[in-house]
């Protein structure tokens, strides 16, 4: 499908790391915000936009309103248009190619590998950490559960961050936070599990 890049922004918002890691905690969190002060209250979207890794290589689905007039975004952070038609919503991709963000999940790929005694978080690497063998029941199935017992004991590297976008609904300014996680290790480690679990039919 066609990608429409969108241009002009009149507002950029800084990324910020939040201590919290419950909905309660970020919201709280949010609302305190400098950025949310100025806007009001009323003016905060109450859903949050999350994204994911997905950011940095072919982007995160994000949905507005049919008609919404985008004005403002997270510093790095870039829209792109998506031509795919719907009826009560405009569609974008959210891409994150180089930034603060970025950085900091190579660090945390690189904390979470040397936590684990590898060298990356490749699935070469992965299987040194997990090796197959030692995760299938006696008639040579994988059993996930065991893997997963493997790992609860290991504290996973992430950090949590938030940001705003600007909208224009119906001539009214409003924000939506943007909610990001990231954790290298947690990704890696379902992506290494679902490779080894054969597909049914």
């Amino acid at each position: 499908m066609l990608f429409l890049l969108v241009l002009s922004f009149y507002s950029e918002f800084e990324w910020v790391q939040l201590e919290g890691t419950n909905a309660r905690g970020i919201s709280r969190e949010i609302i305190a915000a400098t950025a949310a002060e100025r806007y009001g209250k009323r003016n905060i979207e109450k859903r949050f936009i999350r994204l994911n890794s997905g950011i940095f290589s072919g982007g995160c689905k994000v949905l507005f309103s049919k008609g919404s007039e985008i004005e403002g975004l997270p510093r790095d952070l870039k829209l792109m248009r998506r031509a795919i038609k719907m009826k009560k919503f405009d569609r974008y991709s959210a891409l994150y190619k180089e930034g603060e963000l970025r950085q900091e999940w190579k660090k945390l790929e690189k904390e979470s590998a040397e936590k684990l005694g590898i060298s990356s978080l490749s699935f070469e690497e992965l299987g040194k950490f997990l090796p197959e063998e030692d995760y299938k029941d006696e008639e040579g199935e994988i059993e996930p559960g065991l893997i997963v017992e493997k790992m609860a004991g290991i504290k996973y590297p992430a950090k949590t961050y938030y940001s705003f976008i600007e909208i224009k609904e119906d001539r009214t300014v409003k924000i939506i936070p943007v909610v990001i996680k990231l954790c290298p290790l947690a990704e890696k480690i379902e992506e290494y599990m679902n490779n080894l679990v054969p597909k049914g039919d």
